[in-house]
């Protein structure tokens, strides 16, 4: 078993955006605007990690408790073909480091973080292919805890 530390060292909550695997982008680019139901609402390249509805309404609250602007924004919906209307399924933060980052630390670790922030360090979905050899890099990223 490999056992976690963290080091703070900041490396998970900086450079948030595009942290999606090569062919995760080309699937998005291919299908993601307007070719089907999903819609992808910021450019790929903007998109940090993903935030459920009820975690950015969190966010924003938190945002203001320690005086931050964490620019929550809405990243992909899907269009119900019925009401033509686009229900958002996921936001993402605006900025290139995590915006409750201060001095290596998180502001809100106290508090309940995002879903993808409580998986760190998984660098990856909990379900790998059962063809894909185990890599501590990819599953963990550059992260030294």
């Amino acid at each position: 078993m490999i056992q976690f530390k963290c080091q703070q060292c900041g490396k998970c909550c900086d450079n948030i955006r595009g942290r999606i695997s090569k062919e995760e982008k080309e699937f998005l680019k291919k299908f993601a605007y307007g070719k089907m139901p999903l819609v992808q609402l910021m450019p790929i390249e903007k998109v940090s990690f993903p935030l459920w509805d009820w975690e950015a309404k969190r966010f924003k609250k938190w945002q203001k408790d320690v005086n931050i602007d964490a620019k929550i924004m809405p990243s992909r919906a899907i269009l119900d073909l019925n009401s033509n209307k686009a229900i958002i399924v996921t936001y993402s933060m605006d900025a290139s480091s995590c915006p409750f980052l201060k001095d290596n630390k998180c502001l809100i670790y106290d508090k309940k973080r995002a879903y993808v922030c409580r998986l760190f360090p998984f660098n990856k979905g909990p379900f790998l292919k059962t063809d894909e050899a185990f890599n501590k890099d990819d599953m963990f990223g550059t992260c030294p805890g």
